[in-house]
C-alpha cells in the first residue's frame, strides 16, 4: 500500500482537518475573551503556538493509534472485528462538521457583536446636545500629533517661537479633511520629557507623529521637521527649510501641505492661515499664546499686554482680538483684575475677532466664554456651539460648552468628555471632568481621577484646589486642608489657592488663621473676585449678622448683573438669618424666575422663601414653597446632580411640610456621604431653629462635631511635627504660616 492510502487509511487526513477546524475555533474565542478578561495579548500568542507544536503531535498519534470502543489503542493491536478505520473515520467526520458548525455560529455572532460594538463607540464618540439639535463626530480614520519643536536657538529665550511654529502648523493641520490632530496642550505636556514615541502616540490616541527642531539666528531661521509612522516606525517624510524670518509663513504651509500628500490626504480648499503678515506682530502673538496657555495670576496679565501690542501693529489680525477676549475672562478668575472692566473687553475683542474673520472657530468661542462670565447660558451656548461646528478639533469650545452645562452635570460630563478626546491630556478639562463627577456624587471615581491627573500636571494650582473640595464633600476634612496647603505651595499668590486654605482654615473653626489668609488674599490680589464672599462667610460663622448684614447690603447694592442673583440671594439668606423675613422675602421672591436655567439656584431661592414664610406663619404659601423646591429638588437629581447639600436642603423643606421622620433619615444618610459644614450650612436655611431641640437631631449633631474635632486634631498634631522638624513635615512646605 502506498503512503498516501496507509495515511488515508489510518485517518491521518482527517485528523489533521479536525485538528486545524477545532484550533482555529479555539483561537477565535481566545482573541474574544483576551480583551475581554484584561489579559496580556501573550496569552493568545501563547495559545497559537501550542496550537502549532500539538499538529504533528495529533497527526503522529492518529498514525500510530485509533480511536476504538474501549478508547485509544495502538494500530498494531487494534481488534478489526470491533473497530474498522471507516468506524473511527465517521466519528471524526461528525466531530469535524460538528467543529465547523460552531465555527460558522462564532464568527456569525462575533459579526453582529462587532457592528454593535461599532455602532456603540460611533455613538459614543458624538456628543449630542438637544439645544443646537446637533452631533459632532470626533473620530477620524488618520490622526497625527505635533509636538514641540526643538528650540536649537543660541538664545534660550525663543523657544516661544519653536513653541509657536509648532501651534502654527498644528492650527494648519486642523484644516485637513479626514485628519484627528491632536491639541496643543496635550501634545505640549509632553515637553521636555523623555518619553519614546510609541508612548506618546499611544498617550494621544494618534498614529502619526510629527516633530522637528527650530534655530533662529538673526533674521535667518532653519526648521527640520519630520512626520512619522508610529506602528512602522518609518519617517513617511522629513525635510530642512533654511530661510529668511520672513518666509515662516510659506515653511509652515509647505510642511503642512507635504504632511498631508503623505498621509494621502487633500486640504479643506485653502488653508486658513492664522499668522499676521507682521513679522513683529506674529512674534509678539507666539509670546502672548504662551503666556495664556500658563494660565498663572502673573502669565495673564502679560499675554493680555502682547495681545494688545499685536493688534497696534495689524489691527486685522482677528487670532489676537480672540486671544485678547480669552485672556479677558480668565485674568480676574485666576489673577488681580477688576472683573467690571475684564468681561466688558472680553465682550468688545471677541466681537472684533467675528467682526475680522466670522469663520474663526476660536472668535465664536470666545465670544461664548465672555457670555459665560456673564452667566448668559443660552448665548454661550448657542456661541459655542457655532465654534464647534466651525472647528470640530477646538477642545476649549466643548470644554466651555461643558462649563456652560454645569447645571446639568449629565450632559456636562458629557461635553467635557468631548473636549477630553480631542484634548486628552489637558488639565483644565480633566479638572472639569474631576469637578463633575464630584457633582454626581461619584466621589471615589472623581478622587482616583483627580490625583491621576495631579500626577501628570503636579504643578497645577488649580487641580490640588478641585481635590481640596472634592475632599471637603466628602467629608475629609484634614484632606482637605492638605491640598489646600499643596495648592498654597505650588502659587502663594494664587488667588484660587488662597481662598481655599481661608475655607479650609474655616471648616475647623480656626476664624484666626482664616482671616490672616483672608488678608493674604487681599494683599496678592485686592480686585479678587473671591474676597466679598470670604468676608461675608467669616462674619457669619463669627456670630457677627449684624455686621454681615452691613457687608452683605453693600455687596448687593454694587454687584454688577452677572453677580447680582447671587448676591441678592446671598443678601436674603442674612436677612433671614437676622430675622428680618418680610425683606428677605422681598428680595428673593423677585429671584424666583431670574435663573430659569439653573434649577439649583432655583431650590435655593424656594428653600429662603419656604422659611420666610414658616417665621411669619403664613403656613399654606411655605408648604407651596416648600413642595416646589422638593420638586426643584427631583429635577436637579435627574440632571445628575448627588451631592450630601442637596440632601440638606431636601431635609430643611421636609421639615416645613412637618415631615421630621424622613428629614432626620435623609440628614443621616447625608452624614453618611460626607456632609460636615452643620454651623454655616444649617443657620442658613433653619433647620437649627426648627429641629434644633429635637434629641435626635442633637445626637447627629455631636457626632458632626466630634468628626471634626478628630480630623482638627490629627492636623493640629501635623503642624506641631512640622513645627519641631521640618524635614520629616508631612504637609506641604508652604513658608512662614500666618
Amino acid at each position: 500500500m502506498s503512503l498516501f492510502n496507509e495515511l488515508k487509511q489510518r485517518n491521518v487526513f482527517r485528523v489533521g482537518i479536525a485538528y486545524l477546524v477545532i484550533g482555529w475555533l479555539v483561537l477565535q474565542v481566545a482573541n474574544t475573551l483576551v480583551p475581554i478578561l484584561e489579559l496580556p495579548q501573550s496569552v493568545s500568542k501563547f495559545i497559537f503556538l501550542i496550537l502549532l507544536l500539538g499538529f504533528p503531535i495529533a497527526l503522529i498519534i492518529s498514525w500510530a493509534f485509533e480511536l476504538t470502543p474501549e478508547g485509544i489503542v495502538k494500530e498494531i493491536d487494534v481488534d478489526r472485528s470491533v473497530s474498522t478505520p471507516q468506524t473511527t473515520a465517521k466519528k471524526l467526520d461528525i466531530i469535524t462538521l460538528f467543529a465547523i458548525a460552531c465555527l460558522v455560529i462564532f464568527m456569525w455572532f462575533d459579526r453582529i457583536v462587532s457592528n454593535g460594538d461599532q455602532t456603540t463607540a460611533s455613538n459614543s464618540n458624538q456628543v449630542a446636545f438637544i439645544e443646537s439639535g446637533s452631533s459632532y463626530l470626533l473620530d477620524a480614520v488618520k490622526s497625527v500629533a505635533v509636538l514641540p519643536f526643538v528650540n536649537m536657538s543660541p538664545n534660550a529665550e525663543h523657544e516661544y517661537f519653536s513653541d509657536g511654529i509648532s501651534e502654527e502648523l498644528l492650527n494648519v493641520l486642523v484644516r485637513i479633511k479626514d485628519l484627528q490632530v491632536a491639541s496643543r496642550t496635550s501634545a505640549f505636556s509632553f515637553k521636555n520629557k523623555d518619553v519614546d514615541i510609541p508612548t506618546v502616540a499611544k498617550a494621544l490616541n494618534v498614529n502619526h507623529i510629527v516633530e522637528g527642531s527650530v534655530r533662529r539666528s538673526g533674521d535667518q531661521v532653519r526648521i527640520t521637521a519630520q512626520l512619522i509612522d508610529v506602528k512602522s516606525d518609518k519617517h513617511l517624510w522629513s525635510e530642512t527649510y533654511t530661510r529668511k524670518l520672513e518666509d515662516v509663513f510659506a515653511i509652515q504651509d509647505e510642511i503642512a501641505e507635504a504632511i498631508a500628500n503623505a498621509l494621502q490626504l487633500t486640504l479643506l480648499g485653502e488653508a486658513a492661515h492664522t499668522h499676521s503678515a507682521n513679522i513683529q506682530a506674529y512674534d509678539l502673538y507666539l509670546l502672548g499664546r504662551q503666556q495664556f496657555h500658563q494660565r498663572t495670576p502673573a502669565s495673564l496679565p502679560k499675554a493680555i499686554e502682547n495681545f494688545e501690542q499685536v493688534i497696534v501693529l495689524d489691527p486685522n489680525f482677528a487670532p489676537a482680538y480672540s486671544g485678547l477676549a480669552d485672556a479677558y475672562s480668565l485674568v480676574y478668575q485666576y489673577g488681580d483684575f477688576d472683573s467690571a472692566t475684564a468681561i466688558t473687553k472680553a465682550g468688545e475683542n471677541a466681537r472684533k475677532a467675528i467682526e475680522l474673520n466670522p469663520d474663526l472657530a476660536e472668535a465664536h468661542a470666545s465670544l461664548g466664554l465672555h457670555y459665560l462670565t456673564k452667566s448668559d447660558i443660552k448665548l454661550a451656548r448657542q456661541s459655542l456651539q457655532k465654534a464647534i461646528e466651525l472647528n470640530p478639533g477646538y477642545s476649549m469650545a466643548y470644554m466651555w460648552l461643558g462649563t456652560s452645562l454645569e447645571s446639568e452635570p449629565i450632559k456636562s460630563l458629557a461635553a467635557f468628555r468631548a473636549a477630553e478626546k480631542v484634548d486628552p491630556l489637558h488639565p483644565i478639562i480633566l479638572d472639569n471632568i474631576g469637578e463633575t463627577l464630584s457633582k454626581m456624587g461619584r466621589f471615589e471615581e472623581a478622587h482616583a481621577h483627580l490625583l491621576k491627573t495631579i500626577q501628570a500636571h503636579p504643578q497645577s494650582t488649580v487641580l490640588y484646589t478641585a481635590i481640596a473640595r472634592l475632599s471637603y464633600h466628602r467629608g475629609n476634612l484634614a484632606d482637605n486642608y492638605r491640598y489646600a496647603r499643596q495648592a498654597v505651595a505650588v502659587d502663594a499668590t494664587s488667588p484660587l489657592a488662597l481662598v481655599q486654605m481661608s475655607y479650609a482654615e474655616m471648616a475647623f473653626g480656626n476664624l484666626e488663621q482664616a482671616e490672616l489668609w483672608i488678608q493674604r488674599l487681599d494683599d496678592a490680589a485686592p480686585n479678587s473676585q473671591y474676597y466679598d464672599k470670604l468676608r461675608l462667610d467669616i462674619l457669619l460663622l463669627q456670630g457677627d449678622v449684624k455686621q454681615a448684614k452691613v457687608y452683605a447690603e453693600k455687596m448687593y447694592k454694587n454687584s454688577n448683573a452677572t453677580d447680582l442673583p447671587y448676591f441678592t440671594l446671598g443678601y436674603g439668606r442674612v436677612l433671614l438669618m437676622d430675622n428680618d423675613f418680610e425683606k428677605a422675602l422681598e428680595l428673593i421672591g423677585g429671584l424666583s424666575t431670574e435663573m430659569q436655567m439653573m434649577k439649583d439656584f432655583n431650590i435655593r431661592v424656594k428653600t429662603g422663601q419656604a422659611y420666610a414664610y414658616t417665621q411669619l406663619e403664613q403656613d399654606q404659601l411655605a408648604k407651596e414653597s416648600a413642595e416646589q423646591a422638593l420638586d426643584f429638588v427631583l429635577d436637579v437629581r435627574a440632571l445628575g446632580y448627588d451631592q450630601p447639600w442637596l440632601e440638606e436642603l431636601q431635609a430643611a423643606n421636609l421639615i416645613i411640610l412637618d415631615r421630621k421622620d424622613e428629614a432626620l433619615k435623609i440628614l443621616e444618610h447625608a452624614y453618611e456621604r460626607g456632609l460636615r459644614n452643620r454651623t454655616l450650612f444649617s443657620n442658613l436655611w433653619g433647620i437649627e431653629e426648627l429641629l434644633g431641640d429635637d434629641p435626635r437631631y442633637l445626637a447627629y449633631t455631636q457626632r458632626i462635631d466630634k468628626d471634626v474635632e478628630q480630623q482638627k486634631i490629627e492636623i493640629n498634631s501635623q503642624l506641631e511635627n512640622c513645627a519641631i522638624n521640618k524635614n520629616q513635615c508631612a504637609l506641604a512646605d508652604i513658608g512662614d504660616l500666618p
